[in-house]
């Protein structure tokens, strides 16, 4: 994904669910992000990230930090709890406006907007702190290796790089949640209707549909998932071009009100988005367990029902369908990119922020 291309599909993350497309819960999709919670958790991540280089014997100085893909800010407002000065770089304009509303620190806090391949407006050996976490592995090569190198290069002598790269996509044991496990085979058979199914909607225009489902297995759907918010099970939807090829995958989601019991009925709103490009197409309807499959995948009937996008001049004009795309860096490319930029590698441990890819977060420092 070039770079440009990058930009436009995180500039309208930001204008969509920007709090979710940070932190991919599928509980808080569809703006069900509570913004304290979610900066809450910057708080705690950031903390722990203070804590582990005090256990290295790590001691930087507390004036300068930079915050790597900083989105609206969720690790930038954290890092000012701990540094005189801190500065966020992203490269999707919708979040930084967001960021800069939700600065608390507008004396010391400074947002950036970076589209291009270096951070060459930062100068070298001028950051204290430097963090990143979920947001190289979307950066497609070589780019994520030249902001490796800029990371380190931009670290002051004495102070701390941390960052979070994935290597490789995770064999399936690797990947497997703790706590609640999948559903059996014979849960996965849905009924699932919509009363009154849209047939004329304006092209990329957000829109939500009441929808009835029942659950036909003798198995209870949960609401609430496992540890890593996989394996629970919520509606949602895919846009089909009228030869049934692929248009839109994965596009709304809607959360059960309750464990579903075997039998049991419930009406969901499912807040979806119609195809930016005008023409006819099939929406279609599935439940899915999150991090394991749709159910159609299983066998249970999806609801099909032809809908023609109309050409519009409204809010969707222009807009795209974005797309997150995964990169990793293998490790031992990884510790000469930033041994080759002048820092040095002190220790990696494991990390378990990409999904379902092996990651590993990166402690560095410069003599």
């Amino acid at each position: 994904m070039e770079l440009r291309e990058l930009q436009r599909n995180w500039d309208e993350f930001g204008r969509r669910d920007p709090f979710w497309a940070v932190l991919t819960n599928p509980q808080r999709k569809n703006n069900r992000w509570d913004p304290a919670e979610f900066f809450a958790t910057g708080e705690a991540d950031i903390q722990a990230v203070i804590e582990a280089l005090d256990s290295l014997g790590i001691r930087m100085a507390r004036w300068r930090a930079l915050d790597f893909g900083c989105a609206m800010g969720r690790l930038t407002q954290a890092m000012c709890r701990h540094f005189h000065y801190c500065v966020g770089v992203d490269i999707a304009p919708s979040m930084i406006r967001l960021a800069e509303q939700y600065n608390n620190f507008p004396l010391r806090c400074f947002y950036s907007l970076n589209a291009a391949n270096n951070l060459s407006f930062l100068e070298s050996n001028s950051f204290d702190f430097v963090f990143t976490r979920i947001v190289l592995q979307h950066i497609r090569p070589p780019y994520n290796r030249q902001f490796v190198a800029e990371l380190a290069r931009v670290l002051d002598r004495g102070g701390a790089l941390v960052f979070q790269v994935p290597s490789r996509p995770a064999k399936p044991a690797a990947s497997a949640a703790a706590g609640r496990g999948p559903l059996p085979w014979t849960a996965y058979k849905a009924e699932i209707q919509v009363e009154l199914p849209p047939a004329n909607v304006p092209a990329g225009q957000e829109m939500t549909l009441e929808v009835r489902v029942r659950n036909a297995s003798p198995i209870p759907w949960p609401k609430e998932g496992g540890a890593d918010g996989s394996y629970f099970v919520q509606l949602g939807n895919h846009w089909l071009k009228e030869n049934e090829e692929m248009a839109v995958a994965d596009d709304g989601r809607a959360t059960l009100p309750n464990d579903l019991a075997g039998g049991e009925k419930a009406v969901l709103q499912l807040s979806l988005n119609s195809p930016v490009k005008p023409g006819r197409y099939w929406l279609e309807l599935d439940m899915v367990e999150e991090g394991v499959t749709w159910f159609a995948n299983r066998g249970s009937k999806t609801y099909r029902t032809r809908v023609v996008a109309v050409p519009s001049a409204k809010a969707g004009e222009g807009r795209i369908h974005p797309v997150m795309e995964m990169h990793g860096i293998s490790k031992d490319e990884v510790v000469e990119i930033v041994r080759s930029a002048g820092a040095k590698i002190v220790e990696v441990r494991e990390d378990h922020s990409a999904g379902g890819w092996e990651s590993f977060l990166y402690i560095a420092t410069k003599d």
